[in-house]
């Protein structure tokens, strides 16, 4: 199980696309993760603005993925392997 004490941060960033990526390499290769999903939007989370179109803000996701502390290195070398090749 991996919680706040054990995990270390294996992506962070913008992309949807990549952050599912990664998940189906160590899928693929039996490491379990965790996803954090974080809304960013300054208004409101999860809100778009329809009163004034001068201030609409698209909702912004930012995506954490978290490995075990001890599968870290192992996730880490098949993230630079194009898709987890050994």
């Amino acid at each position: 199980m991996i919680t706040i004490f054990n995990r270390k941060e294996l992506y962070s960033g913008f992309s949807m696309v990549e952050c599912s990526r990664i998940g189906r390499i160590l899928k693929k290769n039996k490491i379990p993760y965790i996803i954090k999903e974080c809304d960013l939007n300054p208004i409101r989370p999860g809100f778009i603005s329809t009163s004034a179109p001068m201030i609409q803000t698209k909702p912004i996701r930012e995506y954490y993925l978290y490995v075990d502390k001890k599968d870290y290195e192992e996730a880490s070398f098949l993230l630079t392997c194009e898709e987890g090749c050994v």
